[in-house]
């Protein structure tokens, strides 16, 4: 048993949604031949299943979308699109003990970007050079805004970019 506040998710090299990658996630693994799990009680490797649930649904959700990794090169950065919902994303697939009366929904109110346009690589390890920036929905008006230098208004379209390394959502009508 793991708890976690930030669940990091595993991209493919291709377009996909945050619900697919959720599920990819939870699926059933086989852990045999190289991955066999050693039994505590006989002691022997064996053949073994294993599969991620989340136990507990918290008010705040925290997805990192795993965009970088490393090769012979430097680190590189997985740039497709992921889409991801503004509103209702419906947690209940992934919730271990599926009891009626918890509130699976929810809305995202932050994302967190990486953008690497125009700031090149580093000559000397190869790494990826970028630019952080968030946009965050308010709360008093429900408008999304650019945190980037500044704090200009946004279009919903906007804010589900390729560039969105971090998704923030909170639980649909709780007081956080």
């Amino acid at each position: 048993f793991e708890t976690s506040s930030m669940i990091s998710l595993s991209i493919a090299d291709k377009n996909d949604t945050l619900e697919n990658i959720l599920q990819a996630y939870t699926e059933k693994e086989s852990m045999n031949e190289e991955a066999q799990y050693k039994c505590d009680t006989c002691k022997q490797k064996c053949d073994a299943h294993r599969q991620i649930f989340i136990s507990k649904l918290p008010k705040i959700l925290v997805f990192q979308l795993k965009r970088f990794y490393a090769d012979e090169n430097g680190t590189k950065k997985k740039t497709h699109l992921i889409e991801f919902p503004e509103i209702d994303l419906n947690m209940e697939p992934f919730v271990a003990k599926r009891e009626t009366k918890i509130n699976t929904l929810y809305d995202l109110y932050a994302v967190v970007n990486h953008d690497e346009r125009g700031w090149g690589i580093d000559e000397d390890s190869g790494d990826i050079k970028g630019h952080y920036y968030a946009f965050v929905k308010a709360e008093h008006n429900h408008k999304w805004y650019e945190l980037n230098d500044g704090a200009p208004p946004v279009k919903v379209d906007n804010v589900i970019t390729a560039y969105a390394y971090i998704l923030f959502y909170k639980q649909k009508n709780s007081s956080v």
